[in-house]
Formats: C-alpha cells, sequence, structure tokens
C-alpha cells in the first residue's frame, strides 16, 4: 500500500515539474526547444535594430537641409567625369591630404617592416575615408557617409594613376639623406610577381574607383529624394 502511495506522488509530482517546466521530458525534444527560443531571442536585437535605424533616418530627413548637399552631388559627377577620362585632378581638394596620410602610414609602421611600411601608405590613404564615414553614421550624418565614398573613389583613382607608373618610373624614385625612397607599387607588385602587369592592375584599380563613384552619385541622389519625400510628410 505504501509502495503505491510513493509511486502515485512520484507520478504526480514528476507530472507537475513538467508542466511548471513547460517543456518536452526527452532530452533531445529539451534541447530543440531550447535552441527554437533562443534563436528566436537573438532574431528580436536585429529586427529591432532595422527598425530604429530607418525610423532614426527617416526622423533624420525631415530636419534635413536637402539644397545645401544638393552641390555635393555635383561634385560626384564631376568626380566621375574626370575619372571616366582617366584626368589627373591635380587640383582636388582632397589630393595634398591623402598624401599626407599616405606618407604618414609610411612613417608611423616603418618599426614593423619595410613590407607592411610600404604598404601602409595606400591602405591608410583608402582607409580615412572609410573611418570618417563611420564617425558620420555614428554622429547621424546620413548624406555624409555617400559623400565619403566619392573621397574613396579619388583615392583609389589616384592609386590607380601611381600604380601605372610602376615600371617606368623604377624602384628608387628619390632620396632623402641617405634613406632612398621606393616606389611603392613598383615594390608591392615586385614582392608578389606582378611587375610586368602593372597596367592590369592599374585597371582594375580604376574600374573599382568607377564603381564607388557611381555608387556615392547614386546613393548620395537617393538621400537627398528621402529628405524631400519625408519634409514634405
Amino acid at each position: 500500500m505504501n509502495k503505491q502511495v510513493d509511486d502515485k506522488a512520484s507520478t504526480d509530482l514528476e507530472r507537475t515539474e513538467r508542466q511548471e517546466l513547460k517543456v518536452i521530458p526527452f532530452p533531445l525534444a529539451r534541447s530543440r526547444e531550447r535552441s527554437r527560443r533562443l534563436t528566436q531571442k537573438s532574431a528580436r536585437p536585429d529586427q529591432n535594430w532595422s527598425r530604429q535605424l530607418n525610423e532614426d533616418f527617416r526622423d533624420w530627413c525631415r530636419s534635413a537641409n536637402p539644397w545645401a548637399r544638393l552641390p555635393l552631388v555635383g561634385w560626384g559627377l564631376f568626380c566621375l567625369f574626370h575619372i571616366w577620362n582617366k584626368e589627373f585632378i591635380w587640383w582636388n581638394p582632397f589630393q595634398y591630404f591623402d598624401l599626407g596620410i599616405h606618407e604618414l602610414g609610411h612613417w608611423t609602421t616603418m618599426g614593423a617592416g619595410l613590407d607592411i611600411s610600404i604598404a601602409m601608405g595606400t591602405l591608410s590613404q583608402w582607409s580615412l575615408p572609410l573611418v570618417v564615414a563611420f564617425a558620420f553614421f555614428r554622429s547621424r550624418e546620413y548624406f555624409g557617409v555617400t559623400f565619403c565614398f566619392s573621397w574613396l573613389a579619388l583615392s583609389v583613382f589616384h592609386s590607380s594613376w601611381y600604380c601605372g607608373t610602376a615600371t617606368e618610373s623604377g624602384l628608387v624614385i628619390g632620396q632623402i639623406g641617405e634613406s632612398e625612397l621606393y616606389h611603392d607599387w613598383n615594390y608591392m607588385l615586385s614582392k608578389i610577381g606582378l611587375l610586368d602587369y602593372d597596367f592590369v592592375v592599374s585597371r582594375y584599380l580604376w574600374n573599382i574607383s568607377l564603381l564607388l563613384a557611381t555608387f556615392s552619385i547614386l546613393s548620395g541622389t537617393w538621400v537627398i529624394r528621402q529628405i524631400f519625400v519625408e519634409r514634405k510628410s
């Protein structure tokens, strides 16, 4: 009699625990249920983030001035025209700034070895527009993000021109004291065995600069259109 009471109490207790846990008693099914819940929970922040970004962008559009930003789209068209015609823009306002960042990238990494130091000149020059674009995004200046891609397009285009002179310029292009100044692309392409194909690499960089300039114009135009739409609503 006592055994039957104990068995019944044990069964009732197990049933109660299952109802409280609200999970299937089998370990495999329980694991699948837990995975499903974790997946659903982890999906919510992404959905909220995208919705919040969209609402934040629309709020920003309502207070943004489209006319002050419209000339910058014209600048993007101007850049695209010169890139398409392969005309180097010497008076580009970003040119000397990019050159300074390029040289700074060399000097700040000299202790890491010659290979890294030479490569960091070009990488620093390309990275800066992306860093500024991220800063614009963080500060809710969404049009500024699109403008930075026209800046990056010019930077890559100038690298394309520089790369195209690798063979004819030679490795050493100058000297400061006892230190020789190397042609970046001559050195890098020689290292990977592509010096004879400098014109091919230059062409690829030119194509990338075209795509970046086109993206900057299209995205910038879309942002300005959204500003007009939101300001009317």
